[in-house]
This record gives structure tokens, C-alpha cells and sequence, in this order.
């Protein structure tokens, strides 16, 4: 049984290493923007820079997660039934107090 939780857990560690490196690949800063030289200025020595890319804007935060939309129903059902339970408390406080 060891040896198969030690396989599993080897797995894992080389799949973390995987991402990790394709999460810093993917983050490496780019190199800053290259001057491209105009044909028609060459006795300027004018350069200009190369346009960059503008990032495409992340909306992690705006679209909910698909796989957690049962969360929203369970909390509402824990805050009702804990209202509910603290309403009994209190009641039961005056009632038999």
C-alpha cells in the first residue's frame, strides 16, 4: 500500500513541477518593444518603436465559478437555519428564564 500512495505521490510532484514551469514560461516578461528602422529615413537614423500588444483584460473576477453555484443555496440554507436557531435561543431565554 505504501508504495502505491508513494507512486501517486510522485506524480503529483512532477505534474506541480510541469505547471510551474509553464506558469513561469507563460509569465516571463516579454522583451521591450525593438526599434524597427524606417525604410524611408535612413539618412536620419530615425527608429521607431515596434507597437505593442495591449493585454486582454481579465474577468476572473467578474464570471462566477461553474463548478461552485451550489455554495450560494447551502449558505443561504446555514444562515437561515442558524437565524432560526438563534430565534429559538432567544425566545426560550424569556420563556424559561
Amino acid at each position: 500500500m505504501a508504495k502505491k500512495s508513494r507512486k501517486i505521490a510522485t506524480r503529483y510532484s512532477q505534474l506541480s513541477k510541469e505547471g510551474k514551469k509553464r506558469q513561469r514560461n507563460r509569465l516571463s516578461p516579454q522583451p521591450s518593444a525593438a526599434s524597427i528602422h524606417e525604410p524611408g529615413r535612413e539618412e536620419a537614423g530615425v527608429t521607431r518603436a515596434a507597437p505593442r500588444a495591449a493585454p486582454r483584460p481579465s474577468n476572473v473576477a467578474a464570471r462566477p465559478l461553474a463548478g461552485y453555484d451550489y455554495v450560494r443555496d447551502d449558505l443561504r440554507r446555514i444562515g437561515i437555519l442558524g437565524g432560526a436557531a438563534l430565534v429559538i435561543i432567544v425566545v426560550l431565554t424569556f420563556v424559561l428564564g
